[in-house]
């Protein structure tokens, strides 16, 4: 069936005006280009091949057409690319296909095989050569594969026209190619899809074809993206915001901390002291708000298979995983299956880590301490200094409501839930670690809840999965920018490891607290807030993972990265590349809060350090980390 001569003119409107197309062909395809670009990819399907997976290789591509079995697409692609070319100089068309199925006993140098199809110009010799190295040295879910390349007339599927003719092709300024792909990511009795080789091998292709148009682009049109990731689509279907709505409401539903934190420290202290240190105390814990089997039937409802756009799908599908261990963590809540959920989610410390937390507390042994006055604050005093730090962010965004709460069932800690900070009744601290923890927990959890706040998704504020480590990474770099990372403070995150992997290799609370007190000179009430930390709920590894995430947050500024794109929302060092493809994308925006600690001289001082190519054993010595 021919396309409409009324829809070829209105798609032809539509690029000529820089706005989206997406139409239905009458045989069944579908035209879908998220804004003009000078290169668009081709999938034709046939009557004589079962295959429901090939298509869906295009689906989160920015410009693309699929043709049902009946459409004659000769007259549409004549207008898109058409169109297309006198805009921008050239446009590029690749028509992919999937090629033969594996051999069932394939010989040991077989190798599935792609097979690409290319002008025989010489001037176009390094357009071919780029994709052969695209494909070549992308390493694509069910490699390693073959790439073979055949230069000749305009290609075609087998059983059928080239899409233009040569000098049709030249007439509208259009380059073709084509691209046989091998059907790893497909069942080759039914052609449906194997659904994690396909998620992985369009992600892989994806990227492959960017790379590849990117370098076109450049090379022979008048468009310059600043990056590949540039050219993917900037439009998100509504699925996917309902999608990202159902998680967020899950993830809203529980608070996993409140829920593994005893609401009893403090009579758990006075019962330890009491039995001098000789029995473990009962720990207390909340309600469980939720009913946790009818939460994850609502978590695995949310249909993000439905998602195309691969960088959204994993993000998503990551997100939907670690909300269903979290679940099940509050489930296991005080049994001994918790530490091993806990070690899913957050990790243990390997040996390495281990002897590397060792080494450092051997490196800053326990200095005894003057016998001088130091002025200490009250909870009302800190609560009145984070409320002044969350008013300089609403000059920054409006927006921001977080509130600053004093609470009598957390007695001394700190913690901050949903944008808003929660300090224990009774919090005591010294004047001189006030401004650190206020960077820690407003600087930087506040703070990146809002700049989450301000992203089109919601997984933004509420964290993507496995973001505990860089965001506690960043707010102790955050403490030391404002010259307040004490060497106590450095000794207590340390301890944290140490205490961690004694509790996993099963050591009891009493016999943690014991290393802790008598090997490590930790004071007892610090030593007993070190190991109900991490043996509250059942045995929680997640205190190891501010010193991990100091060492991954150095790595990431070291390879240049820069701090103020870590802020952007709660993610891990994995994400930055996906938040960066998104940013490029135009789907992410700017963070719109800086924190104070930026004008810090400070900051500046330890930056150069750190760029200088200190490790994390030096950073963790240097005295410069703290101001006094």
């Amino acid at each position: 069936m021919s396309v409409k001569q009324s829809t070829r003119e209105a798609v032809e409107r539509n690029l000529s005006e820089g706005l989206a197309v997406r139409r239905r062909l009458p045989g069944g395809g579908l035209l879908q280009i998220d804004r003009p670009l000078p290169a668009i990819i081709v999938y034709r399907k046939r009557a004589d091949q079962i295959d429901e997976a090939t298509e869906k290789l295009l689906a989160s591509a920015t410009s693309a057409l699929v043709a049902g079995v009946e459409d004659d697409i000769t007259e549409m692609v004549d207008t898109v690319v058409g169109t297309e070319a006198e805009a921008f100089g050239k446009c590029l068309t690749l028509e992919i296909w999937a090629g033969p199925e594996p051999e069932s006993d394939p010989g040991p140098d077989s190798l599935p095989r792609f097979v690409i199809y290319g002008p025989e110009r010489e001037d176009l010799i390094p357009l071919v050569e780029s994709l052969q190295n695209e494909l070549c040295g992308t390493e694509l879910e069910g490699g390693p594969f073959d790439v073979v390349v055949r230069r000749g007339p305009p290609p075609a599927p087998p059983g059928m026209q080239p899409l233009l003719s040569e000098s049709r092709a030249q007439t509208l300024g259009t380059i073709l190619f084509g691209l046989e792909i091998p059907p790893v990511y497909r069942n080759p009795s039914t052609g449906e899809a194997w659904p994690l080789i396909l998620r992985k091998f369009r992600r892989d292709l994806t990227q492959v074809f960017r790379r590849w148009i990117y370098g076109f682009l450049h090379d022979w049109t008048t468009l310059r993206p600043a990056c590949h990731n540039e050219i993917g689509s900037h439009s998100i279907v509504p699925v996917v915001w309902s999608i990202d709505e159902q998680l967020a409401a899950v993830a809203d539903s529980f608070d996993f901390l409140l829920q593994v934190t005893p609401v009893n420290a403090a009579e758990a202290w006075q019962s330890f002291k009491e039995s001098k240190y000789e029995k473990a105390p009962v720990l207390q814990y909340r309600p469980v708000p939720v009913e946790p089997t009818l939460l994850k039937r609502r978590l695995y409802a949310v249909p993000i298979e439905k998602i195309d756009d691969p960088a959204l799908c994993r993000l998503f599908r990551e997100k939907q995983e670690e909300l269903d261990r979290k679940i099940t963590l509050i489930m296991d809540r005080n049994t001994p299956r918790f530490v091993h959920g806990s070690i899913q989610l957050f990790g243990a410390v390997d040996d390495e880590f281990y002897g590397f937390a060792r080494e450092m507390l051997e490196n800053l042994p326990p200095v005894p301490k003057e016998k001088k006055e130091e002025p200490m604050l009250d909870a009302r005093a800190f609560a009145a200094l984070a409320e002044a730090e969350i008013a300089s962010f609403r000059k920054q965004l409006p927006e921001v409501d977080s509130t600053v709460q004093i609470r009598e069932d957390m007695y001394t800690g700190l913690m901050v839930s949903r944008g808003s900070v929660l300090i224990g009744a009774n919090l005591s601290i010294p004047a001189s670690r006030a401004e650190a923890l206020v960077q820690h927990e407003v600087g930087t959890h506040v703070l990146t809840y809002w700049n989450g706040r301000a992203q089109p998704f919601r997984q933004l504020y509420s964290g993507l999965a496995g973001y505990d480590a860089l965001q506690e990474g960043i707010a102790v770099l955050a403490e030391a920018f404002v010259g307040e990372l004490s060497r106590d403070r450095k000794r207590l995150l340390l301890g944290r490891v140490v205490a961690v992997r004694l509790m996993v290799d099963g050591a009891t609370f009493v016999e943690t607290f014991r290393e802790l007190h008598h090997t490590w000179g930790f004071p007892a009430r610090t030593a007993f807030t070190i190991t109900l930390r991490v043996y509250r709920g059942g045995g929680l590894t997640k205190d190891a993972v501010y010193v991990r995430g100091i060492g991954e947050l150095l790595d990431y500024l070291r390879g240049g990265g820069k701090l103020e794109s870590l802020l952007l929302g709660k993610f891990a060092v994995e994400h930055v590349p996906l938040v960066q493809e998104l940013m490029a994308r135009k789907i992410l925006v700017p963070p719109p809060i800086r924190p104070g600690y930026f004008d810090s001289p400070h900051m500046a001082l330890i930056m150069e350090k750190i760029h200088s190519g200190q490790t994390l054993f030096q950073i963790l010595r240097d005295k410069t980390m703290q101001k006094r």
